[in-house]
């Protein structure tokens, strides 16, 4: 089965959604109660609100209520870190909605562990430093990207082996012209709202692509991959 056979059906039955981290703030006390939550607004009211203080996110808004899975999703990951013979792929992962939907996708068929706590604020989360070690070991490290765990992605990139994979998963599915900026992510800051994964077809789009990414990196166990994350789409 080529990768991206299951990258086009799952992506052919995503549809439209209704905007659910878009314009509504998050405090950072509530926006990260397990990094789950982010208030629930319709499409049509939060690009009105919107429209008057920041057209460009307003645009950004209704582009995003037609959201596509990408093709680069499908097509996401490399062949160059596979693990020595006999041994699972070593995933590792940041806050706790990624660690789910790539241990959906992983099933039993590679090690997958989370380092940022569920509950800890992603964005001021300083990791310790058995976390540096955990990262040395790393075939694959997931973030969710678009800024929202940098001290993390900074230690990545100084561990991970050079045969290893960095994946940003939210900057493989949202494209800079769908960045939402609110009252918490403001537009001067420079960092949109990264909360991706509480969209539903957003979610789905971090299953394909991590499932391209594991079946490059650990191509006998492609197809096991790839139905796992049909059956979390």
């Amino acid at each position: 089965m080529k990768l991206g056979g299951v990258g086009r059906r799952v992506v052919a039955a995503l549809g439209t959604f209704v905007l659910a981290a878009g314009a509504g703030g998050c405090s950072s006390g509530a926006r990260h109660a397990g990094e789950a939550g982010a208030t629930s607004v319709t499409v049509g009211d939060a690009a009105d609100a919107s429209s008057a203080a920041d057209p460009a996110t307003a645009a950004a808004i209704r582009r995003v209520a037609n959201f596509r899975c990408p093709p680069d999703a499908s097509a996401a990951g490399k062949a160059t870190s596979r693990p020595p013979a006999g041994r699972r792929l070593q995933v590792v992962t940041t806050v706790a909605p990624i660690t789910s939907i790539v241990a959906n996708v992983a099933g039993d068929r590679a090690d997958v562990r989370g380092i940022i706590p569920e509950g800890q604020d992603s964005h001021t989360y300083e990791p310790k430093p058995s976390v540096a070690a955990l990262l040395a070991t790393a075939n694959v490290v997931f973030l969710n990207g678009l800024s929202l765990e940098n001290p993390t992605k900074d230690l990545a990139t100084e561990n991970v082996p050079a045969e290893g994979q960095i994946i940003e998963l939210g900057s493989i599915v949202l494209k800079p012209d769908e960045y939402i900026y609110d009252f918490s992510f403001p537009r001067d800051g420079g960092k949109p709202n990264p909360h991706l994964w509480t969209n539903p077809p957003m979610a789905r789009c971090y299953a394909v692509a991590a499932a391209s990414v594991l079946s490059r990196a650990d191509p006998s166990n492609a197809d096991y991959y790839l139905g796992k994350a049909r059956k979390f789409a």
